[in-house]
């Protein structure tokens, strides 16, 4: 079984380019287990990343147009190195 799946997968697959170390990544068991949680506890959201992930999240809630601002400046600097890179990662 792979241990990626989801947009993780699909960004790695599409770009040649690893998510970040402090971005966490979440197998498919965990999310698995996560969503028969969130149904069996009738939670409206549950959050299966690891570690600073939360953080940022909670940062994104508390404060969204920062957070849009800083999203925009990293997915910026993200493609101009997948261009630098020739399209390849």
């Amino acid at each position: 079984m792979r241990d990626l799946a989801g947009r993780t997968a699909l960004v790695q697959d599409t770009t040649h380019l690893a998510a970040p170390g402090w971005l966490g990544t979440s197998k498919p068991a965990d999310v698995a287990r996560a969503v028969v949680r969130a149904v069996k506890r009738d939670l409206p959201e549950v959050i299966v990343n690891p570690g600073p992930m939360r953080v940022m999240l909670a940062f994104r809630e508390l404060f969204p147009r920062l957070a849009e601002w800083v999203r925009v400046d990293l997915f910026e600097r993200a493609a101009g190195v997948y261009e630098r890179h020739g399209g390849r990662g």
